[in-house]
């Protein structure tokens, strides 16, 4: 059995749509602990990561450097 609050879910995120916070929030309520990385995503989407920011281990990447670089952050800060 899976002990949830060992596992991370890493998330990946550039330019989300709405869809990202219902998905934050199920894992959530599965006790997941979430690192969530905003790609470079820009100010118009801050509103949808302010939803959340608050509730996870967010990193704010700027520029936009990619999935594999947004990842390899992710995988450092769980390190």
């Amino acid at each position: 059995m899976i002990n949830n609050k060992e596992t991370y879910i890493l998330i990946p995120s550039y330019e989300p749509d709405e869809n990202l916070v219902p998905l934050v929030n199920t894992l959530l309520e599965e006790n997941f602990d979430i690192i969530l990385v905003n790609d470079g995503s820009g100010e118009k989407f801050d509103y949808i990561f302010d939803q959340v920011k608050n509730k996870v281990h967010y990193i704010n990447q700027q520029p936009n450097k990619g999935k594999g670089a947004a990842l390899r952050k992710g995988f450092s800060y769980a390190n």
